[in-house]
């Protein structure tokens, strides 16, 4: 059901007092979904609420509190915002400060700047661990003498190439985005940090280049 609907039934069967206290809590989504508020689970609303003098957190929780946990997630549905009745992560004092802009698109721009840089610094975190995971000691390095000499250039079959997406790798191997996270390529074709310490096997940057230009070159 809607908001209005679910309203609806719960008051027809409720006291003024509680309708008074339902329509301080329209009252309160509605200033949370104008802040741009996307997750209106019981314990966000909660805190809301006790701040606003409407209802505690835990009048929410209780069982007496299924007519309201049923209206926040009516609210929730009709603007399309996810609800859980778990508590999320904390919020950040970057979110914090966002959420006190006013405009609702500026607001949507900078949480999707933020996003995006939390997940290229996730990505970066993983690329790192994994480089250091299978660096090499200068002791182990390959050896090549037991490789087979092939005539012609080799390839990964088509279809393998054309299922993987390139663009991060190209990114990932340009100077301004390595310089960016304190990583650079040495004439050695390895991948270095900014302490000096190698990362990758020899030779790893331009063996990944030949394989990007391959795959530029089979059009995939």
């Amino acid at each position: 059901m809607t908001f209005a609907e679910t309203r609806a039934a719960i008051a027809s069967r409720s006291t003024a007092r509680k309708i008074a206290t339902i329509d301080g809590l329209w009252s309160v989504m509605e200033a949370m979904r104008k802040k741009g508020v996307r997750v209106f689970s019981v314990t966000n609303v909660g805190r809301a609420c006790e701040a606003a003098g409407v209802i505690k957190v835990q009048s929410l929780r209780n069982a007496t509190g299924s007519d309201f946990r049923d209206l926040i997630a009516s609210y929730a549905e009709d603007i399309g915002a996810s609800t859980s009745n778990a508590a999320g992560p904390a919020p950040t004092p970057v979110d914090e400060a966002i959420d006190t802009i006013r405009d609702l698109d500026v607001r949507i721009r900078l949480r999707l700047i933020v996003e995006n840089e939390r997940r290229q610094t996730e990505e970066i975190s993983r690329l790192k661990q994994a480089f250091k995971l299978y660096r090499l000691a200068p002791d182990q390095e390959p050896s090549t003498a037991a490789l087979p000499v092939l005539s012609g250039e080799v390839l990964p079959p088509e279809p393998l190439l054309a299922a993987v997406d390139v663009v991060p790798l190209w990114k990932f191997l340009s100077h301004e985005y390595l310089a960016e996270q304190g990583l650079e390529i040495r004439s050695d074709g390895a991948v270095y940090d900014d302490r000096g310490e190698r990362l990758t096997p020899l030779g790893f940057a331009f063996s990944l280049q030949a394989l990007l230009s391959a795959t530029t070159r089979l059009g995939c």
